[in-house]
């Protein structure tokens, strides 16, 4: 052990001293910090997974099932012989033209008392009738089985609103075949009146069918 006896030599020592201190501290912090502080490992290499957050594609569409059509069975409708009776009697809408080798109604007239109440042979008129509205007969299927033709004369009434009022069968070749379809296909005529002076009035009209076959 030395031992210093004069106070210059003390306080260098003590100044040696707290210089060799101060170094070891220094120098000998990091060391001991760098052994205790855990070692950490870099990671490097690792792949990284990134989350996909893409929409997924829609379902492809379903294949719809044909739906076979089905078409109805045509009906077969079975071809009819056509027979249309011939009138002799303008088209709609024109004037009657009537046989004029028929007898006429009968003259009416003297029982009226006014030129709209009375009723008048259409050839006394100013204006004959005029067909609206004209359906033809059926033809009886007696006559078509038997290929029957024939042709009725008749006379009609037209009241002053043009309606047919009466039906009366003059002559019918043959008898007893033709005269029904006649009366009832004439009660469903029309008729613009007939006139004289201007007023409506109702008139006796007269005319022939021919029922043939084609």
């Amino acid at each position: 052990m030395i031992y210093f006896h004069s106070p210059v030599a003390r306080h260098t020592a003590a100044l040696i001293a707290a210089l060799v201190a101060n170094m070891i501290v220094i120098f000998g912090l990091p060391v001991s910090l760098r052994f205790s502080a855990p070692v950490k490992k870099e990671r490097s290499g690792e792949a990284i997974q990134l989350a996909d957050y893409r929409k997924p594609p829609p379902p492809p569409p379903k294949k719809e099932e044909l739906k076979k059509e089905v078409q109805p069975k045509k009906q077969v409708q079975p071809k009819l012989k056509n027979f249309v009776p011939k009138m002799d009697v303008d088209a709609i809408g024109g004037s009657f033209k009537f046989d004029l080798g028929l007898s006429r109604g009968p003259d009416m007239g003297g029982l009226a008392v006014s030129i709209g109440s009375k009723i008048w042979d259409e050839s006394k008129v100013d204006a004959k009738p005029v067909a609206l509205f004209r359906t033809k007969p059926v033809f009886p299927s007696k006559a078509a089985s038997e290929n029957i033709t024939g042709k009725v004369a008749f006379k009609f009434l037209v009241d002053s609103d043009g309606m047919v009022k009466e039906v009366e069968i003059l002559s019918a070749e043959p008898k007893g075949i033709f005269e029904d379809a006649t009366r009832n296909a004439v009660m469903q005529w029309r008729f613009q009146p007939a006139k004289v002076k201007g007023t409506p009035v109702a008139c006796w009209c007269q005319t022939a069918i021919t029922f043939e076959l084609e």
